[in-house]
């Protein structure tokens, strides 16, 4: 982000248990970028909370009962409710520059008509490559 540009109206909010080895690349695609950046964590044994904070992000707790539709719903009702928009963002994905771009097109005229929600299709990923196929084992 270049000085001056001004941060998107919209709270990251990022759902996580145990992600220490993915968090620090979560929040550097998004910190900066947003108004806020909340990782909402649900007592991770490892050092994901510890990352997080040092990446800038805010940490939150939230005590998980194993239900991932509650948490989100925790986060959509919790998380900077001053801000129109929430984006949810899990522990283990990144946000693609041209999604950035696009968002700030978006938002770039604060008087014209916003969608209600977006939908975002995922990209896997793997040592660089796009992944166009798979199984589970």
């Amino acid at each position: 982000m270049t000085a001056g540009t001004p941060k998107l109206p919209i709270a990251v909010a990022i759902p996580t248990k145990n992600e220490g080895l993915n968090i620090a690349e979560a929040v550097k695609s998004v910190l900066g970028h947003f108004e806020a950046v909340v990782v909402v964590d649900s007592h991770s044994t490892d050092d994901t909370v510890k990352i997080a904070e040092e990446c800038g992000a805010e940490v939150v707790t939230y005590t998980w009962d194993g239900g991932h539709p509650r948490k989100k719903q925790w986060c959509l009702e919790n998380v900077r409710t001053d801000l129109d928009w929430i984006l949810l963002l899990d522990g283990d994905e990144r946000l693609s520059p041209g999604l950035l771009a696009e968002l700030r097109e978006t938002f770039r005229n604060p008087d014209a008509p916003k969608p209600a929600a977006y939908d975002i299709p995922l990209g896997y990923w793997f040592s660089g490559k796009r992944l166009r196929h798979g199984y589970t084992i």
